[in-house]
């Protein structure tokens, strides 16, 4: 699928970013709120463990992780809403960014030849 291109680990938890800070702004019990980060950190893993093409396990483990990590911050300690979500937003980042070097995306790299001079023209790759 090439609806990510070559990152589909950052894209995917960058959206998931965007949606814990949605759910930041909503007024909801802090309960709920556990639960709906939860389901947002472990439907990104699942997410991206769907968009990439090897080693699909680790992105569902991770997410896995994630979301335990948010019911625990959620449920079991209590820290202000906003931090609980940005500690749960800043171990996605970390997540992705693990997840992003052991994976195979979907979409082969595009091979640039170097000009004589050995330097690369890349006005030439199109688009798609």
């Amino acid at each position: 699928m090439k609806l990510f291109g070559r990152e589909p680990a950052v894209a995917i938890e960058m959206l998931v970013a965007v949606a814990l800070g949605v759910l930041l702004t909503t007024p909801l019990e802090p309960t709920v709120l556990a639960w709906c980060n939860a389901v947002a950190v472990a439907a990104g893993g699942l997410l991206t463990a769907a968009f990439v093409k090897a080693d699909q396990l680790l992105p569902a483990l991770i997410g896995l992780i994630k979301a335990v990590f948010a019911l625990v911050l959620g449920l079991g300690v209590a820290l202000p809403i906003n931090l609980e979500t940005g500690i749960i937003a800043i171990i996605s980042a970390i997540g992705a960014a693990y997840v992003r070097t052991q994976v195979v995306a979907p979409v082969p790299p595009k091979f640039v030849p170097p000009a004589v001079d050995g330097s690369y023209d890349i006005s030439t790759l199109r688009k798609g």
